[in-house]
């Protein structure tokens, strides 16, 4: 069986072409300066503190080349903070550092992947899930991305505000990120023959799993013992640590999933429990 790796599933979309070059190096230069803004002037309450004036004088990118940039959609305010939040949310996908560990753990286990045993191949996506949640809920919450659209949905849901733009903004972030995110989940379940139970989607699935890793993440600092549950799934039950969101993650894949009769050989998640 060939085997895409995340990075295949991940890969970049091809360069624009040479006449758009120019326009996407001027929207990569104010998301850039968006980003500093937001660092430098503290995060609550979340995207509002900067606009596209800032960035523009930031970045020095000429005014009339900024606004014919984001001239399309709701106005060029709304669609300059759509453009950062996205930047913001691909924090939250930290490709080098959670996707590298997902492919390290997938190379290390390839002959339990491809030895068609059910318990083996389970067994190697259950580490899959632990070290892939774990590289990923760190990145996240290391990252600026994750204070701004925080103290944007604080903002967004207070009593007595006009939240609507606030709201549409957040909505269209985490569009962005499920788009982005359910080819690599269905990429993982298919490496090991699982397809979703009947009457369920992968787009309940992954708003479920990020809306777990998103709370995990906020509680973490008052609770850190949320980042290291002792569990005893090692080799001969040996004890290994996991992060809460990892454990949320594989109670998921057990929920939503079960075997693909297409498949001749599955993972038995039933070696789990």
């Amino acid at each position: 069986m060939v085997r895409m790796s995340i990075e295949d599933v991940w890969a970049y979309p091809a360069p624009p072409e040479r006449k758009y070059r120019k326009a996407a190096d001027s929207k990569a230069q104010l998301i850039a300066a968006g980003r500093e803004l937001l660092a430098e002037r503290g995060l609550a309450p979340g995207l509002s503190r900067v606009t596209l004036n800032d960035a523009i004088e930031r970045s020095g990118i000429p005014r009339s080349s900024a606004y014919r940039l984001y001239s399309g959609g709701p106005g060029p305010l709304e669609s300059f903070r759509v453009a950062l939040l996205e930047s913001l949310s691909a924090d939250h996908l930290a490709r080098d550092n959670t996707w590298g560990s997902v492919n390290g753990v997938v190379d290390t286990h390839t002959e339990d992947l491809d030895s068609d045993d059910p318990a083996r191949m389970a067994r190697a996506l259950r580490e899959v899930i632990r070290i892939g949640v774990a590289s990923n809920i760190q990145d996240w919450i290391e990252s600026i991305g994750f204070y701004v659209v925080a103290s944007t949905m604080v903002a967004a849901s207070s009593p007595g505000t006009d939240s609507r733009a606030d709201l549409e903004l957040l909505q269209d972030g985490e569009g962005h990120l499920l788009k982005t995110i359910i080819p690599v989940y269905k990429s993982v379940a298919d490496m090991v023959g699982l397809r979703l139970r009947s009457g369920l989607d992968w787009e309940g699935f992954a708003r479920v799993v990020t809306s777990a890793v998103d709370g995990v993440a906020l509680r973490h600092v008052i609770d850190p013992g949320l980042m290291a549950i002792e569990r005893p799934t090692g080799p001969d039950g040996a004890t290994q640590t996991w992060t809460s969101a990892a454990v949320i993650f594989e109670s998921m894949v057990f929920a939503f999933t079960e075997p693909d009769p297409k498949r001749t050989t599955s993972a038995d998640l039933s070696v789990w429990y």
